[in-house]
């Protein structure tokens, strides 16, 4: 697992709270104020790495906010219109940095 920067995770936060928030709330337990109005109920993303065993799946993660992985139809924010593909790949990242560092400790019931 790569070790992300404070800076990395910082920009990430900002990149969830602008993108993600509204359906997976403002710590990730999927009680964002948009939650209730969806088909299905968003999951709780600092159990990820819980649901898989302690491991965080880093490339998992990253093809699903890259759109390739859809999961019962499921779609990712689009909120970001950077002007380049590199742009694309480096809001991945400092997301999966943010997701990473929320991920509750092995012995945490939910946070």
């Amino acid at each position: 697992m790569p070790s992300f920067s404070a800076e990395e995770v910082a920009f990430g936060q900002k990149l969830y709270q602008a993108g993600c928030a509204l359906c997976h709330g403002d710590t990730g337990h999927g009680d964002g104020e948009d939650a209730k109005e969806l088909h299905m109920v968003p999951p709780d993303l600092t159990q990820i790495a819980a649901r898989n065993h302690g491991h965080f799946p880093l490339q998992q993660i990253v093809n699903v906010l890259d759109e390739r992985q859809m999961k019962r139809g499921h779609r990712t924010a689009r909120f970001w219109t950077p002007p380049t593909e590199s742009e694309i790949h480096e809001w991945i990242v400092y997301l999966v940095a943010y997701l990473d560092s929320i991920q509750a400790n092995p012995g945490d019931k939910g946070r």
